[in-house]
């Protein structure tokens, strides 16, 4: 019996298939895909490609190859997306159908763009395209393919070194088009990335548009819930201010574009957004912050990145069975075919003769092969509860971790609240009590003994200063700023000294707890510096970068030798940094060298 004859059994057979649905799967599909859920979207499009093939919906079939290899352009298997992309457009022009194939010219320019470098091939794909959809008057894909164009000159072009003005022109031209139609159009995906590529365009050109369409495209991503967009929207947003050299605006922005980057599971946006964090904190010269970026950076755009990446390409050939789909793509190809050459009538013929005992045959063959397929869903379900079950486990300990954190820092708290109280009653007893006990006996000695009476005198000030040292009324009723500043006068008022106290974004009062430790730190480390370092100049800077706050003291004096110091810890007035820094979950540097001056930083969260 002949091959061919079986395949036109096959044929008869698929009204059996066990996928209702197959544009429901696919669609859903492209809703992953739009999420940078690649391993779900080729989940979704194989479980279309079955039905489809069950129900020899040839354009169906011709649309999930086309979709499988937009997945693997993003996921940069270009030999794959190829691929797939070929098989699509055989089955289109077998069918003459002019959209099906201008949708794979849309991917193969991309494809000659990204892998071959080929912008003028891909600019050719893209005008095929456009024209076709104007003229079968399909604007969804027209506004698509305008975009991509634009994309070509905006930013392929400029990766070639071929970019100028005048490209930058055609790009705005052919983005504003595409945004004109998708203003009409109830389509809030497209309408976002043509906003963000407007934006990225308009960086060299003009700031406060480029802020603008920056603006528009996160108030669309934030209304999809698109978390993979906002972070790339901010990621870019922080590049562009990077190159505007607002170092902290940037630092606001990539520290956004990361933490989306980790809940996405995103290595673009997680390296892109660390080197641009380690180029600010260089530039505000924060080694350790930088360098912390740095490393961020390294493993995931060096190690993690490509490692990982070609593993999850690796599992997902394997997951999705791709013999399987090559056994089904050639009984697709000659189903259409004989589609082509023959009718349902010879068909039916044909059928009849070769008897029931093809149909049994052809039947249990099915009914084994549904089988095995309910085995391996059975195996992975079960493997599916374990995962699940065993991230129960991580998230309760992760729980009770979390609780025991929160008890020891309500005791931190409660020990510093104490400390300071502490203070406040030492305070009043040596100005209240003391001072005045001194007073009294200044009163009771005989006025003619001067160096008496000015030990006392002298004794009675230093009382009043001690106390003024530990109850810092400035900072309680004006807030730290306020007693810094206070503190810098008192300093500057020393001809022998150069003080300069910076700070930046505390116009606002912080809890009083946090600016207690802020002062005592400030203080601790002036002093130090003010005894040991025999210094000209002390540069103070008190920042608040979010919610971190970050207190640095630099000065030009003889310097130490900073690892003696990280190791031993000595020195009472460093040990009290030390132990607040930790105390605060915080972080606690030295940078110092014989001769070299000291540079202290203290940072931690508010």
């Amino acid at each position: 019996m002949s091959n061919h004859f079986i395949t036109i059994c096959l044929a008869l057979l698929v009204p059996f298939s066990e996928n209702p649905d197959p544009e429901g799967y696919r669609r859903k599909g492209i809703y992953a895909k739009n999420n940078a859920k690649f391993d779900s979207a080729l989940y979704y499009y194989q479980e279309a490609l079955d039905g489809f093939l069950a129900i020899n919906d040839s354009v169906g079939i011709g649309k999930v190859y086309n979709n499988i290899g937009t997945v693997w352009y993003y996921l940069t298997n270009y030999d794959k997306c190829l691929e797939y992309y070929n098989l699509s457009d055989r089955i289109f022009r077998q069918l003459n159908d002019e959209i099906g194939i201008a949708n794979v010219n849309i991917g193969l320019g991309n494809y000659y763009l990204e892998s071959e470098q080929n912008p003028e091939l891909s600019l050719e794909k893209f005008k095929e395209s456009l024209e076709v959809y104007k003229s079968h008057g399909n604007i969804r894909m027209e506004m698509i393919t305008l975009n991509n164009l634009g994309n070509v000159y905006s930013i392929e072009l400029n990766k070639l070194k071929k970019n100028n003005l005048l490209d930058k022109q055609k790009a705005l031209k052919h983005y504003k088009r595409a945004l004109t139609i998708a203003k009409s159009l109830p389509d809030s995906f497209q309408l976002g990335g043509i906003s963000m590529n407007i934006a990225t365009t308009f960086d060299e050109i003009s700031t406060d548009s480029s802020d603008l369409y920056y603006n528009k495209s996160l108030k669309i991503y934030e209304a999809l819930e698109n978390s993979f967009k906002i972070g790339m929207v901010h990621m870019n947003r922080g590049f562009s201010l990077l190159k505007a050299e607002d170092w902290n605006a940037s630092i606001v922005q990539n520290r956004k574009a990361q933490k989306l980057g980790f809940q996405v599971n995103s290595w673009d946006i997680i390296a892109g957004s660390s080197i641009n964090l380690a180029t600010a904190f260089d530039e505000l010269n924060l080694a350790d912050s930088a360098l912390k970026y740095h490393k961020i950076h390294t493993i995931y755009h060096d190690s993690l990145y490509n490692e990982d990446k070609q593993q999850i390409i690796e599992n997902l050939k394997i997951s999705y069975e791709t013999e399987k789909k090559d056994q089904q793509l050639k009984l697709n190809e000659a189903t259409i075919l004989i589609k082509t050459t023959e009718n349902r009538t010879l068909m039916l013929i044909l059928f009849i003769v070769a008897g029931c005992a093809i149909v049994v045959i052809l039947f249990n063959q099915k009914r084994l092969k549904d089988q095995k397929i309910l085995r391996r869903k059975d195996q992975e379900l079960r493997e599916r509860e374990t995962v699940l079950r065993e991230k129960d486990q991580e998230l309760h300990q992760q729980q009770v971790d979390q609780m025991v954190r929160d008890q020891e820092l309500k005791s931190i708290n409660a020990m510093l609240e104490g400390e300071e109280k502490e203070r406040k009653r030492i305070a009043e007893d040596l100005h209240d009590r003391v001072g005045s006990m001194l007073s009294a006996m200044k009163l009771q000695t005989d006025t003619s003994d001067t160096k008496l009476t000015s030990l006392l005198d002298e004794t009675v000030d230093e009382v009043r200063r001690i106390s003024h040292n530990l109850e810092t009324k400035v900072l309680n009723k004006f807030g730290l700023i306020a007693a810094l500043e206070d503190l810098a006068d008192k300093i500057k008022g020393s001809e022998k000294i150069n003080f300069e106290l910076q700070y930046l974004d505390l116009t606002e009062r912080l809890e009083n707890k946090v600016e207690i430790n802020a002062y005592r730190i400030v203080q601790e480390l002036i002093s130090n510096a003010l005894k040991h370092s025999r210094a000209t100049e002390i540069v103070t800077q008190v920042n608040r970068i979010e919610d971190q706050l970050i207190i640095t003291v630099e000065d030009d004096g003889v310097g130490f030798n900073s690892l003696k110091v990280k190791e031993s810890s000595s020195g009472m007035g460093l040990r009290n940094v030390m132990s607040r820094a930790h105390e605060l979950n915080g972080h606690f540097n030295v940078d110092s060298g014989k001769g070299q001056g000291t540079m202290i930083t203290v940072e931690f969260p508010i």
